[in-house]
């Protein structure tokens, strides 16, 4: 059920009078639904940018959700003025000695995930993306747990693959499912996430079980292959790698991409590209549920 602004003001000055100590666990709960409120009255169109983001041009907002701050990290500046910003977000600074707790308060623990995955390892892999001095929007540390919950999913896909167990790869692929519609992934998707997303996992669900495990295999290339040619893979990639190369993969995949916005020209505000956007994420989800139907 949503809340008014006046509602969760209430609950805020409740929790923290007369002594502002309250249990991590309650902060984050408070914090997460006083910036998705926030978000909700103000949302703009975010595009694919670094997740370390130099503060600039922000709007100091007086709402509900910078009625009290409960971690030095939160600056209560909301919001901003360019288009890889999300208006009605808060600031973060990597400064504030508090910054891990932060982002381990920020972990979407409603978000399956595989038994392995390890939450204190994720938050600190997190952490440690942000060396230099600087602000960040929250939705990017949500973004950033959700790709890491991603590349769980595609690993326990090639782990169950590899010991031919039925169960847990459809777990594993129900799971990636949902992903589409997490919330980092959604409110940081002017790039084109969902849509490729939604290709491959179409591309899966209309496929054997050899073409199956090209898709995955594309995936885990794609978020843990080397990033330039020539450049040393990671002891995790090839883990799972098959020792094939996709990147041809990989650029079709891209491809789908470049292909649906090239007509539109300039990707603004106001594009129209965005409701086309929206009507072809439905097409592909329906079609690749309709392919799954089949398949069973």
């Amino acid at each position: 059920m949503t809340i008014t602004d006046e509602e969760l003001d209430s609950r805020l000055r409740a929790v923290t009078s007369p002594t502002p100590g309250i249990d991590q666990a309650a902060a984050s709960i408070i914090i997460r639904e006083a910036a998705r409120l926030a978000g909700k009255r103000k949302r703009r169109r975010n595009w694919l940018v670094p997740t370390a983001i130099i503060t600039a041009g922000t709007l100091a907002i007086p709402t509900a959700a910078v009625a009290e701050r409960f971690f030095a990290a939160q600056t209560r500046t909301f919001g901003g003025n360019y288009s890889e910003e999300m208006l009605g977000d808060e600031w973060i600074t990597n400064e504030a000695s508090d910054f891990p707790a932060y982002v381990a308060s920020q972990a979407p623990r409603n978000l399956p995930v595989p038994e392995s995955f390890d939450w204190d390892a994720a938050s600190a892999e997190i952490v440690s993306r942000y060396v230099e001095p600087s602000q960040l929007q929250r939705i990017h540390i949500e973004s950033d747990y959700e790709r890491l919950i991603w590349i769980a999913w595609i690993a326990e896909w090639l782990d169950a693959d590899r010991a031919n167990d039925e169960v847990r790869r459809t777990t594993a692929f129900e799971a990636m499912l949902g992903a589409p519609a997490w919330e980092g992934f959604t409110e940081s998707d002017g790039g084109g996430i969902r849509m490729l997303i939604w290709v491959s996992l179409l591309r899966y669900a209309q496929g054997d079980a050899r073409e199956r495990t090209e898709v995955i295999q594309t995936l885990w290339q794609q978020e843990r292959g080397p990033a330039k040619i020539g450049e040393a893979p990671e002891p995790e990639f090839l883990l799972y790698w098959d020792g094939v190369d996709r990147q041809d993969l990989i650029n079709d995949t891209l491809n789908e991409w470049e292909g649906f916005i090239e007509p539109y020209g300039v990707l603004d505000q106001e594009s129209p590209v965005w409701e086309a956007y929206e009507r072809e994420l439905v097409r592909l989800e329906a079609e690749t549920r309709a392919a799954l139907g089949d398949a069973r």
